[in-house]
């Protein structure tokens, strides 16, 4: 295990897509942090005097964190093209569960979709690919609505020699996303949520 591989920092994802009136709204997300990174937090929970305005705290650094990172995602429609979200993450909140910072969130398109007929991808990564952000199963990702729309979790086909972070890593892409967006290695290993919707 090299000191240089990736990733180093681990966060598992809830998503549930949020489907109103045939229009896709945006994204019910959790995030929950690993053990070491939640430790560290919950050190600085447990240390110190006012433990209400230590959370809030944490959960104004993630909520700065989320959108300074464009929380992480990507949004595209049929045409590859990218969708827009809101500025600020929706109903922020932090909880603790089992020794883990979960860090729950309403990621809002700018302006909602009409989903007839359409479809739509949408990613979460880190494009350096130091923290891995993934779904752990196929049932982390649901949908509001069941029946215009099938929504599911797609895992990305990473091969072998990439996996292996081999020297042509950044002449890889996934097709998925725009060229220029798809050559991270992040890109490389994103789980992709997609949705159909007829």
């Amino acid at each position: 295990f090299s000191v240089f591989a990736h990733p180093h920092s681990f966060l598992d994802m809830k998503n549930k897509v949020l489907i109103q009136q045939d229009k896709l709204e945006g994204f019910e997300l959790s995030w929950m942090l690993d053990e070491i990174t939640s430790a560290e937090l919950i050190y600085e929970i447990n240390s110190s005097k006012d433990k209400k305005q230590a959370m809030n705290k944490i959960l104004r650094e993630l909520d700065e964190s989320a959108v300074s990172t464009h929380y992480f995602s990507e949004l595209y429609n049929q045409q590859n093209e990218p969708i827009k979200f809101k500025a600020k993450p929706h109903n922020s909140s932090v909880e603790i569960q089992h020794n883990r910072i979960i860090y729950h969130f309403t990621l809002l398109l700018a302006e909602p979709k009409a989903l007839k007929g359409q479809s739509f991808r949408f990613f979460t990564f880190e494009p350096s690919y130091y923290l891995a952000m993934t779904y752990e199963k196929a049932s982390d990702v649901s949908s509001t609505e069941q029946n215009l729309c099938k929504v599911e979790m797609i895992e990305p086909t990473v091969n072998q020699s990439l996996r292996l972070y081999a020297s042509k890593l950044d002449k890889n892409e996934t097709h998925d996303m725009p060229a220029e967006r798809g050559l991270s290695l992040g890109a490389q290993f994103a789980q992709k949520v997609s949705i159909v919707c007829q």
